[in-house]
């Protein structure tokens, strides 16, 4: 209930603040899936959370917890922290448990904010968590400089099917997959011109 009221007033907000745009098929699948998306602005999770129809669990860095009133508000919305400087394997069983229970895990793959595309960015939690829960992956790409009735828009690419990776061997899946969550984010132009009424 609090984080539906809290993302009907955001997406009012977020209108009102850019001229947001959504470009493919933003009705997300039944069941668990991981939503994966580009980095460059806090207003992110915001934009990728009004711009679908479900709940969406995000993993963050544990440095945002640290304020105690926002660590309360941030675990009613269903956020968790992440230890992004090695592997968390608490955060990893609570983001498999939540796909586990057919709900929407959202991860900005590169781990943190960044301005240039380059595939090293990309960490291997995406994988590694998708290949664990046998769950698909729904790219995303967010293009705005968030400048006050500036342009937001929102492309959602094609849904990546983890089944294909499930008979790989587990290092080549966990890079190939890698690999085309990036391609998929950044290259992948055939829904641009689709835009949701």
């Amino acid at each position: 209930m609090f984080y539906n009221i809290l993302c009907s007033i955001a997406r009012i907000v977020m209108k009102i603040l850019f001229k947001v745009r959504i470009y493919g098929d933003n009705k997300l699948k039944d069941g668990k899936l991981i939503i994966c998306a580009n980095h460059q602005s806090n207003f992110d999770p915001i934009a990728l959370a009004t711009a679908v129809d479900r709940q969406v669990f995000f993993m963050a860095k544990r440095e945002l917890f640290k304020n105690k009133l926002l660590g309360k508000i941030f675990a009613k919305l269903g956020v968790f922290p992440v230890d992004r400087k090695g592997a968390d394997l608490q955060s990893i069983r609570k983001a498999i448990g939540i796909l586990d229970d057919d709900n929407v895990l959202g991860i900005f793959p590169e781990g943190t904010r960044v301005e240039e595309r380059d595939p090293s960015n990309m960490k291997e939690g995406v994988s590694f968590i998708a290949l664990k829960a046998k769950a698909d992956i729904q790219p995303v790409y967010i293009e705005s400089d968030y400048k006050f009735r500036g342009k937001l828009n929102i492309y959602f690419r094609d849904l990546i099917s983890i089944d294909e990776y499930l008979a790989l061997p587990k290092k080549q899946a966990k890079i190939e997959l890698g690999q085309d969550v990036f391609n998929e984010i950044y290259y992948n132009k055939k829904k641009e011109l689709q835009e949701i009424k």
